[in-house]
């Protein structure tokens, strides 16, 4: 492997790791919204 492939590799992982994280941060967010929605509903 040529280290220019090497690096290309490692900026391609580290974009999915951010892509990654910012998917669970979205998830969890969305999930607390419907979570905290469903809560606040029956008060209503």
């Amino acid at each position: 492997m040529t280290p220019a492939r090497r690096h290309v590799l490692a900026g391609f992982r580290r974009t999915l790791l951010a892509v990654g994280v910012l998917g669970l941060i979205l998830l969890a967010l969305s999930s607390q919204d419907s979570a905290s929605n469903a809560v606040q509903s029956p008060s209503e």
